[in-house]
């Protein structure tokens, strides 16, 4: 009988301990995965950097890189940023500064200069890391390129010439990938330089059917692990994809069955989550078009495209409500975007959230673009490409949109009417003028000169 009542407790007891352990483990479990969900938002992500010009010109160079975070006030331990660097493409020692909590921004500046017999001036680029107790939680590339003042020319013999040596200056060591688009047609190429900006990454122009040499040799030098090609077989084809598979490790395809749908499906590539401003333009004429892709690329939005004529292209409009921006900028006037497009896009948006930048032609559309993004003195570099063709100024687009510079058009035999006068009022460090003689005249070049002149020393006497 005691046996049985003795044996009856220790049951009862041993139900209690498994109940309380039970609920104990419950208790540990949720306390663990409030810990973890705490350690996962503890620290914002990088909200952008900015990799900034150097200073200077021959001798030593300095240049900063600048992030901005934000650390939960509870945060322990800290976290840190973490820059990794290649000198002259060799790994240099790591450089981790801690985070105090907050939110905050955190600039480190770097020197560098010709090194060796090398008379040039150094690279540096890298990735900049936000660490969270040891676990990289967001990073991002940066590079500090060559230091020029001036009116410096960039170009080749050709449009693939200059659009490699503008590669070679966006990416001197490696990149992790490189969108491949046509040569021949401006839309894809246009619409796929944000996104490119936004990644770090170049635009490489083809040919329909082959890659020119110099650009499988700059392939071949930057070793990227991906690569995509932007539009369809008719403008970047098999010859191509085979080519891009022996230099590449993959290759993919962002296409659509024509450039309006080619452009949503870059858009749904790299905007997953919507965007603050959308810029539309014209998919059948480049003139006003052309100053878009440093403007989007530098502030992270989209391009579509839309017909010049009639409505709103469907497929551009139905991207546009899953964007849900807060604002629509058209560029061109009606000849480029018509009326009718432009209610449809007030009817998406609504009426107030909807611009046109236009001016009396493609040269006064760049510069009121300009006028309306640029603040003196806020941008080192203005890029200055021919309006009569567009490569130049598409190949020229992604360095625009990363060192945050305008791009304006003009005339290739004489500077076009107001383009002294906004380089005079950017006050810029330099001017880049992209293409050859041919595109950009030795006569437009010392006016370029002359302004740039007068816009950091005053009016010649």
């Amino acid at each position: 009988m005691n046996y049985r009542t003795n044996s009856h407790s220790d049951v009862g007891c041993f139900l209690r301990w498994m109940v309380a352990f039970i609920v104990t483990s419950l208790l540990l479990v949720g306390s663990a995965a409030s810990v973890l969900a705490a350690e996962s938002t503890a620290v914002q992500g990088l909200d952008g950097y900015i990799a900034s010009d150097c200073i200077g010109s021959e001798g030593e160079k300095t240049g900063d890189v600048s992030v901005f975070v934000e650390v939960n006030k509870d945060t322990f331990p800290p976290a840190d940023i973490e820059y990794r660097l290649l000198r002259d493409g060799r790994p240099d020692r790591p450089i981790t500064i801690p985070l105090s909590a907050g939110p905050q921004t955190v600039v480190k500046e770097f020197s560098y200069g010709p090194t060796g017999s090398d008379d040039g001036p150094e690279f540096v680029n890298g990735d900049v890391m936000l660490s969270y107790q040891g676990n990289v939680i967001d990073q991002d590339s940066f590079y500090l390129p060559e230091c020029e003042q001036g009116v410096v020319r960039v170009s080749g013999t050709d449009r693939f010439k200059t659009n490699a040596e503008l590669v070679n200056r966006l990416r001197p060591y490696e990149a992790s990938d490189v969108f491949v688009a046509s040569g021949y047609s401006f839309p894809d190429a246009l619409a796929a330089s944000p996104i490119a900006a936004q990644l770090g990454t170049p635009v490489l122009l083809t040919k329909p059917n082959a890659l020119q040499g110099v650009s499988i040799d700059v392939l071949k030098y930057a070793s990227p692990s991906e690569a995509f090609m932007v539009g369809g077989s008719s403008v970047v084809g098999s010859g191509v994809r085979d080519q891009l598979r022996n230099l590449v490790g993959m290759v993919d395809r962002i296409s659509g069955t024509n450039r309006y749908k080619t452009a949503v499906a870059l858009s749904q590539f790299e905007f997953t989550i919507g965007a603050s401003t959308v810029y539309v333009v014209s998919g059948d004429n480049f003139p006003d078009a052309l100053a878009a892709g440093a403007v989007a690329g530098r502030d992270s939005n989209p391009i579509l495209l839309t017909r010049s004529t009639g409505h709103l292209n469907s497929d551009t409009a139905a991207e546009i409500r899953r964007l849900d921006p807060d604002n629509v900028v058209i560029l061109g006037g009606d000849k480029a975007v018509s009326s009718t497009a432009q209610r449809d896009l007030e009817q998406i948006v609504g009426k107030r959230n909807v611009s046109r930048v236009n001016g009396a032609n493609r040269y006064e559309t760049a510069l009121k673009l300009s006028a309306s993004e640029y603040r003196p003195s806020t941008t080192d570099t203005v890029y200055l490409a021919s309006g009569e063709n567009f490569p130049d100024a598409l190949a020229g687009g992604v360095e625009a949109a990363i060192l945050r510079g305008p791009m304006l058009l003009t005339k290739g035999s004489r500077l076009s009417d107001g383009v002294a006068d906004e380089i005079i009022r950017l006050k810029p460090d330099r001017v880049v003028t992209l293409g050859g003689t041919g595109a950009v005249s030795t006569t437009t070049q010392d006016q370029v000169r002359d302004a740039w002149f007068e816009s950091r020393f005053g009016p010649t006497p």
